[in-house]
């Protein structure tokens, strides 16, 4: 997958609420007082997608806002076939 196939791919899950997110996300959302919403506008909003992980689909965010307008920087992780997308972490 290239990094404009994951930004499209994950802008589209999120448009449609199909965007989970892990326990270690919502961790690091209560400590940025960031809430699912702030979290899925900003992927709605990202620019670039760089890849994480050589050996997995592992994409991290950047670019895009939370509701205030403020950055948020997202990490997402999606399954073999690219149609799961789970929220990692948020920055």
């Amino acid at each position: 997958m290239t990094a404009e196939e994951a930004l499209r791919d994950v802008k589209r899950a999120a448009s449609a609420g199909q965007v989970m997110l892990t326990a270690h996300a919502r961790e690091r959302m209560r400590d940025r007082s960031a809430t699912a919403r702030d979290v899925e506008r900003a992927i709605r909003t990202s620019t670039t997608a760089v890849k994480r992980s050589l050996a997995e689909e592992k994409w991290r965010l950047s670019g895009g806002v939370d509701l205030d307008g403020d950055a948020l920087d997202v990490v997402v992780a999606c399954d073999s076939g690219g149609w799961n997308w789970n929220v990692v972490t948020v920055y």
